[in-house]
C-alpha cells in the first residue's frame, strides 16, 4: 500500500507525456484518477482501465486550461463525483525556438498556457482544498511552486539560460 492508494488524484495534461506516465503509475498504486486534457482521452481511458487491477475510479474531462470559465466548470463538475485529494498539474509547453526566434504569437501562447493556465487550474481547485481538510501534494499545487514550475519551463527557451 502506497501513499497514493485510495487517494483521488486530479491530473492535468493527462493525454501524453509526464501526465500520462504519472497516471499509469498511479493506477497501479490504486489511486482514483480524474484526468483533464485539451486532447481526446479515449485511448488513455482504455489503457488505464486495462491496467486497473484495484477497481479504482477513472474519470476524464476535456479541458482547455486557458479558458478560465471552462476550467472552473470542469473542475467543479469533476468534484461533484470525486473531490480531489491531490492535484498534479502537468500542462505546459515550450517550443523548438529560442527566445529571440520566438514570434509574439508563440510567446503569448506559451504564457497563456503555462502561466494563465496554471492560475486557472489552481483557482478552480483551491476551494476544494479549503472545503475538505485533505493533504495535497504540491506538484505544483502551491501557487508559488506553480509559478516556479512555469518559470522553469519558460526559461528553457531563453538564449542566455537566465
Amino acid at each position: 500500500m502506497s501513499y497514493f492508494t485510495n487517494k483521488t488524484v486530479y491530473i492535468t495534461g493527462a493525454a501524453s507525456g509526464i501526465g500520462l506516465e504519472t497516471a499509469k503509475q498511479l493506477i497501479n498504486q490504486g489511486s482514483n484518477l480524474v484526468l483533464f486534457d485539451v486532447q481526446p482521452l479515449d485511448e488513455v481511458l482504455s489503457t488505464l482501465q486495462a491496467m486497473n487491477k484495484n477497481d479504482a475510479s477513472i474519470a476524464a474531462y476535456q479541458l482547455d486550461v486557458t479558458d478560465a470559465d471552462m476550467t472552473t466548470k470542469q473542475i467543479a463538475t469533476a468534484a461533484e463525483s470525486l473531490s480531489p485529494d491531490i492535484l498534479m498539474h502537468f500542462v505546459g509547453i515550450t517550443g523548438p525556438w529560442t527566445f529571440d526566434d520566438m514570434s509574439q504569437e508563440q510567446f503569448e501562447r506559451v504564457v497563456n498556457i503555462n502561466l494563465f493556465g496554471t492560475r486557472n487550474v489552481l483557482a478552480a481547485c483551491v476551494r476544494f482544498y479549503h472545503v475538505a481538510s485533505k493533504s495535497w501534494l504540491p506538484l505544483p499545487c502551491h501557487p508559488s511552486l506553480a509559478v516556479m514550475a512555469t518559470a522553469l519551463i519558460a526559461r528553457q527557451s531563453l538564449p542566455f539560460g537566465a
